[in-house]
């Protein structure tokens, strides 16, 4: 099941945070959203519902992996190009 369908507009941003997981599910599902935005991805159109579906586990997992793709991307931005 795809619940997000995130896209890129402009540039990714420089630098990421790792995203806190709370305990309960609603601020698990919070996450990827802050996630998103901090780096400068738009979350796109998305079913609340869909998204509260998977659990708590399911959601944690996704987030370290969504988080661990990401983080190279942002550590390459931050490299100054030499000319």
């Amino acid at each position: 099941m795809l619940a997000l369908h995130p896209k890129r507009l402009g540039d990714l941003k420089v630098s990421i945070s790792e995203p806190t997981l709370g305990l309960n599910q609603l601020d698990a599902v919070k996450a990827p959203l802050h996630l998103f935005k901090e780096s400068g991805i738009v979350a796109g159109a998305f079913e609340a519902d869909d998204m509260l579906d998977f659990n708590l586990d399911t959601i944690k997992v996704a987030v370290g992996s969504t988080f661990d793709l990401l983080k190279p991307m942002s550590v390459k931005l931050s490299i100054p190009q030499r000319s």
